[in-house]
């Protein structure tokens, strides 16, 4: 059986259509947005997606790494291919 290495919360922000239920600034928190970002973007699927160093996301496609950084003081999801 495949294992998924996408955290489920990522998968929670992708797929989501509500606000985010987690406390802010928390790891939960970033993953959600980030899978939401990366939904509203119209990308393919990932491989894995899992939290990062400070505030990060690391995201890996079939072809690509990418990172998703949280900046400025209200937390703005930024994303940039490695």
């Amino acid at each position: 059986m495949k294992t998924s290495k996408v955290d489920p919360v990522f998968t929670m922000g992708a797929d989501a259509v509500v606000s985010n239920p987690f406390l802010w600034s928390s790891t939960n928190w970033m993953l959600y947005e980030a899978g939401r970002l990366w939904r509203n973007g119209g990308r393919s699927d990932p491989v894995t997606a899992r939290k990062s160093r400070g505030y990060t996301v690391k995201v890996r496609t079939a072809a690509n790494d990418f990172l998703i950084s949280f900046v400025g003081d209200d937390l703005t999801p930024e994303l940039r291919r490695l």
